[in-house]
């Protein structure tokens, strides 16, 4: 095997990537990013979180670059806080989507580009709010507010419109949003979390985490050659069909792990960092190899 020159970009999933089961980055996560960025190689974040979910994790991990956030709608500068890079909703998708949404019976949450906007959320008023939810504000100090109307907002700031709720209405949501809405109007998902609550995100059909990562690329002059990428989840596909190197954590879905190139240990035991390390110690090899 050919040893595999050092990368000059390496994107890190957040949640169940670069941070462990319990939602903390592990002592040897941190020390390896950083040993990484003293060989000379940018780190970024790029996560499905949006900036405002993100900073508490980031700042414990000491380490601020520009990084990727909302699933690739937001390119935010981690250390000033600044947008560099934003894929807003076109208005009218937006409202007849928010419409059909409060038809079905359910509050969306139309998240903002907090820099421009001034809040991470506006929350439409048509049903309460899932406990999960408000949870999920209190815990990360989310700025969110009840829009009177969000059917005839401008939602000039608006990048991602979600719903959240058990599973089974979840779902049934995203199959009537499929069926209304072609794959050229919205790029449309769920996730499911551990206790039992999915969560319908819709965005731009451009959006993803590789253009998020391929603006940060072009403006470092860094071909997709030379980023590497790592994660676990669905929305982790259009980046690894990318970047030079794919890489899936060893708890990654199946599915992802079947298109990366590599696969590492697990978010339990250190995987992250071990792979890191070894990149810097020149023990990373082409996947040709």
């Amino acid at each position: 095997m050919a040893v595999r020159p050092l990368p000059k970009l390496i994107a890190l999933d957040l949640d169940g990537t670069t941070l462990d089961p319990t939602g903390r980055p592990a002592p040897a996560t941190i020390a390896a990013i950083h040993r990484v960025v003293e060989a000379g190689i940018k780190v970024v974040f790029a996560t499905g979180r949006t900036y405002g979910e993100s900073r508490g994790v980031i700042r414990s991990i000491g380490h601020t670059p520009p990084s990727v956030f909302a699933g690739g709608a937001n390119v935010v500068d981690t250390a000033s806080g600044q947008s560099l890079h934003t894929h807003p909703m076109p208005g009218d998708t937006a409202r007849r989507l928010i419409s059909h949404i409060a038809s079905l019976g359910h509050a969306a949450l139309a998240l903002q580009d907090t820099a421009k906007a001034g809040r991470d959320y506006w929350v439409s008023h048509h049903a309460p709010l899932h406990r999960e939810t408000t949870d999920w504000f209190a815990e990360h100090d989310c700025v969110w507010d009840v829009h009177e109307d969000l059917t005839i907002a401008p939602h000039e700031h608006t990048i991602r419109i979600g719903v959240v709720d058990n599973t089974a209405l979840v779902q049934a949501v995203h199959a009537s949003v499929k069926a209304l809405f072609p794959a050229e109007m919205l790029n449309c998902h769920t996730l499911t979390l551990d206790n039992g609550v999915s969560v319908l995100e819709c965005f731009d059909p451009r959006v993803n985490k590789w253009l998020g990562i391929s603006q940060l690329a072009a403006d470092w002059d860094i071909p997709a050659s030379d980023v590497i990428g790592v994660g676990d989840e669905n929305n982790d596909l259009p980046m690894f069909r990318s970047v030079g190197l794919a890489v899936a954590m060893g708890n990654a879905r199946p599915q992802v792990k079947e298109k990366a190139h590599l696969v590492i240990g697990d978010n339990r035991s250190d995987g992250l960092a071990v792979f890191l390390n070894s990149i810097v110690d020149g023990r990373v090899f082409s996947p040709t190899g």
